[in-house]
């Protein structure tokens, strides 16, 4: 050895015995060596690294030492002592102190795995601290012993368990037993039978009593380890056994245990104990699950025969609003797939509201979780309902979504649409309200919708409000009808009375009173409206429609009377063109849009450019006031003199002084009267009298050239808009109508119970059906369009009229003609003699009330309408084969994979050299 090196091998035994750690690896790093043999007497040959293993508190040093080269599985070769002896050793036989910190450096060693059972002495490390436990021990001691136990050690030794020798050593004190206990029952390598005496070990000195939580974390190892039915015999003994047994604990544990750790096992143990456990602990294992976001594991907890949850639970909620991430294609599949069982168990709830006023639909928009609203949808899920704070669901939907939902509810039945005997079917279920009624509400929030206003041309909402017009059209008819009348009735009354009254007192008389009685319904119609539906702007102009036809009726003077007449006949004017566009007539209804959008855009604007009027109005009154005024007071003496000199009496002076008073022409004389000469002048008509000078006609030139930049201007708006509405005909006379038949069926829908029975007479008078609780459609493309509706109440009833299963129809009609009195039927049902009159009785009990619901088969839809379903239809067949051809195609593939697996592993067989 060179000097060098001898001197960094005394400076690294100095470094040490200084319990230098810095100097300890400076000795190293200058060439000295750990393993080397001490020169000093008192070290009896140890080398450095041996001291630092048996010398408590070096783990500073032990870490330097392995740095350097030295091995965590060093035997001294003389002793056969190894590293792990050397550090238990230097503990065993203290009383006060046992520093753990060298065994952690040596056993948590990175790539080594350190022999915890070499034999020194004939015995092992733990071996040897179980024989030295006294009363005495420090709590290092213990400490050491649960690592080795945790890090794999054996816990029997010469054929013997360790274990045992714990529970029957008097010298330690009952607290230390049960401690050590806890270690073993924790350690895998433990066997079953020293296990589950742990366990009762622990049970009876109450060391497991305070804290369930550490006794289930002791149970599971054991549990998983055992076959089905001897696990729930254990657990079923334990739960006698432990009188604080929390039983969901448990099934958490074992539920964790797959799902972290995927023990299939695990999840083998939670199915079998389903059918034992009440209903809150299967609903709690379920929520466990869903909070997750374990998919794969709530699907086969809801495919278990055995599976008891709590009726009407959160469970549906939980799993609409807890949604995590989907971060695959498959994990899609598993929620879409657990949602399904879910609300098909809960489908007599699914439109229930909570305590905070709100349905499922509700919650799942809310989340913005798109595969929960189609699952909700397709179930049945009402777009109608109004949340707490009275807002409808509809309006926070998608209109993506919405489209693509009205797209499934449009099916076909039959092989060919060419058949004469081909349907389409359409589900209206969603428009329905709590009596199953079809509801205008979500429709009518559509037409006000920008972004869903479009889904009104969609086939099942035209569908949908040609059914509801067929059920209204008497009473639109009617109330059409009365104002038409009303409308004569005026004008013949106004005739009466103006110029000069007629003298025919009984015409007028027969007049007045049909007028009153036109106006006394009016009124109620009015009052009636405003109560259910509370349209306050519109029910404002028709009060003061009906106050001013009241006041025609009431002598007063004859220029107020004049004056209302003129208020009547407009108003009732407007009204009348809003009730003809209102007529199902598409060039009707587009030609009242043109107006009405046109006026209103010609209002707007000229509001906007009114500061122009005002100007020139204060421009012309200035330049040609003055002249007016000269003009009127030289006409005015003029007539005057005249007067004088050829009036014989002093009446005819007088009559001339009234009519000149009460002449009336527009002028620039005063302000007002200037005002409306420039709106006359506005539409052309121009005075070349008021030219008096070049300026003034600068001014009036200025004014002719605005003007015709306006009127170019509001024409060019007119066309716009008159463009735009031609382009939406179809969706335009969509909105007027839903917006009447809201009005309408808000009307007869009143829940007033002192309205009832006068709803209930006026139903029965206009022959409207009691309810529409019709839900399916049928359309007959090839019998003229021809529709017949069914309720689900009567399907509900007679489970041989409707079945729909997703997008498969399986349809057994029941069309009753009200005018032959004749049921016809197309059912699986055995073509006997028997079971046709049992049929037709069933039928009869409940004729009456499918005639309520059922609209006559006179019905028919428009062929735009049903060419549209037909399109749909057909581009939904044509995405089911595009899926199952490339469901095919993966399914080939991954045969092809297998197949190839198959041959790799059997030519691995045959080679296994290769």
């Amino acid at each position: 050895m060179a000097k060098g090196e001898v001197n960094a091998q005394q400076e690294l035994e100095d470094a040490f015995e200084a319990r230098d750690v810095d100097g300890f690896k400076r000795a190293i790093t200058r060439g000295a060596q750990p393993n080397l043999s001490s020169k000093r007497v008192e070290d009896n040959q140890m080398t450095i690294f041996e001291k630092a293993l048996s010398t408590p508190g070096c783990p500073r040093f032990i870490k330097a030492c392995f740095d350097a080269g030295c091995d965590p599985n060093y035997v001294n070769p003389r002793l056969n002592k190894a590293a792990i002896h050397y550090v238990i050793d230097s503990g065993i036989g203290s009383a006060s102190h046992y520093n753990a910190s060298n065994l952690y450096v040596l056993v948590d060693q990175p790539n080594y795995k350190v022999d915890l059972d070499h034999m020194f002495e004939g015995e092992t490390a733990l071996s040897r601290l179980i024989k030295s436990l006294e009363v005495k021990n420090p709590p290092g001691l213990l400490i050491v012993i649960k690592l080795l136990l945790r890090k794999g050690a054996s816990t029997n030794f010469d054929g013997k368990s360790l274990m045992q020798q714990v529970l029957f050593n008097e010298n330690i004190s009952q607290s230390t037993r049960a401690d050590l206990i806890s270690a073993f029952v924790q350690a895998p390598q433990l066997s079953r039978s020293d296990y589950f005496k742990g366990i009762d070990f622990l049970l009876e000195s109450g060391y497991l009593n305070g804290d369930s939580d550490q006794l289930y974390i002791f149970l599971l190892p054991a549990l998983l380890g055992q076959p089905t039915s001897p696990m729930l015999d254990t657990l079923a003994q334990y739960q006698k056994t432990i009188v604080n047994w929390d039983n969901k604990k448990m099934l958490r544990r074992l539920l964790m245990e797959h799902i972290k750790k995927h023990t299939e096992k695990a999840l083998e143990a939670v199915l079998a104990t389903l059918e034992k456990n009440s209903p809150q602990e299967n609903e709690y294992l379920v929520e466990l699950a869903i909070e997750d976001g374990s998919w794969s594991t709530v699907l086969q907890l809801l495919k278990s025969v055995y599976l008891k949850l709590v009726p009407k639970g959160t469970l549906l909620k939980n799993m609409i609003m807890q949604l995590k991430p989907l971060n695959n294609y498959l994990q899609s599949n598993e929620y879409h797939e657990c949602l399904l069982r879910c609300v098909k168990d809960w489908r007599q709830y699914i439109n229930d509201f909570d305590d905070e006023h709100k349905t499922l639909l509700h919650y799942a928009v809310l989340c913005r979780n798109e595969i929960a609203i189609r699952v909700l949808l397709r179930e049945g899920a009402r777009l109608g309902v109004r949340n707490d704070k009275n807002r409808i669901v509809i309006e926070d939907i998608d209109d993506k979504l919405l489209e693509e939902h009205f797209n499934y509810c449009i099916t076909g039945r039959g092989e060919k649409t060419s058949h004469e005997g081909y349907e389409i079917i359409m589900n209206c279920l969603n428009m329905t309200n709590e009596n199953n009624e079809l509801d205008i509400a979500p429709i009518a929030c559509m037409a006000r919708s920008k972004e869903l206003c479009p889904l009104l041309e969609h086939p099942l909402i035209t569908c949908f409000l040609k059914l509801k017009w067929s059920r209204l059209t008497t009473i639109f008819f009617t109330h059409f009808i009365i104002n038409i009348i009303l409308c004569l009735i005026l004008g013949i009354h106004i005739w009466l009375r103006f110029p000069k009254r007629n003298n025919n007192e009984l015409s007028i008389w027969i007049v007045k009173s049909l007028f009153q009685v036109l106006i006394g319904y009016l009124l109620i119609v009015e009052v009636i409206s405003l109560v259910i539906i509370k349209h306050w702007w519109r029910s404002i102009i028709d009060f003061i429609l009906i106050f001013m036809l009241i006041l025609t009726n009431i002598e007063c003077g004859d220029d107020i009377q004049r004056i209302i007449a003129v208020f009547a006949i407009m108003l009732m004017g407007i009204k009348l063109m809003n009730l003809i566009g209102a007529l199902p007539v598409r060039a009707i209804s587009t030609h009242m849009l043109i107006l009405r959008q046109v006026a209103s855009t010609f209002a707007t604007s000229l509001l906007q450019y009114s500061m122009l009027l005002i100007s020139f109005s204060l421009c012309f009154y200035v330049l040609f006031s003055k002249q007016s005024s000269t003009s009127s007071a030289n006409s005015t003496d003029s007539a005057n003199s005249t007067d004088s000199a050829n009036s014989t009496d002093s009446v005819n002076l007088t009559g001339s002084a009234n009519a000149t008073d009460n002449d009336f022409s527009l002028s620039f004389a005063k302000l007002d009267l200037s005002f409306m000469k420039t709106l006359v002048m506005f539409n052309g008509e121009y005075d070349e009298s008021c030219f008096n000078g070049y300026f003034s006609s600068f001014v009036v030139i200025i004014f002719m050239f605005m003007v015709m930049v306006l009127t170019n201007l509001l024409g060019g708006l007119a066309v716009d808009d008159t463009q735009t509405i031609r382009a939406q005909v179809e969706l335009n006379a969509a909105i007027c109508r839903t917006n009447l038949l809201y009005s309408y069926e808000g009307l007869l829908s009143g829940n007033s119970p002192r309205l009832e029975r006068l709803l209930r007479f006026f139903n029965k008078m206009m022959g409207i059906h009691a309810k529409s609780t019709y839900g399916y459609v049928s359309i007959f493309p090839n019998q003229g369009n021809r529709a017949e509706v069914f309720s689900e109440s009567y399907k509900n009833q007679s489970n041989e009229i409707l079945e729909v299963e997703g997008e498969n129809v399986v349809l057994v009609k029941v069309s009753t003609d009200h005018e032959d009195g004749a049921i016809g039927s197309e059912s699986k049902m055995d073509e006997t003699e028997d079971l046709h009159s049992r049929f037709n009785e069933e039928v009869d009990d409940y004729e009456e009330t499918f005639c309520q619901s059922c609209v006559s088969n006179k019905i028919t839809i428009d062929k735009q309408t049903v060419v549209r379903a037909l399109t749909i239809i057909k581009e939904k067949e044509k995405k089911d084969v595009d899926e199952r051809r490339e469901e095919l195609i993966e399914q080939r593939q991954e045969d092809i994979r297998k197949l190839l697996m198959e041959m790799k592993t059997q030519l691995d067989l045959k080679n296994p050299a290769n």
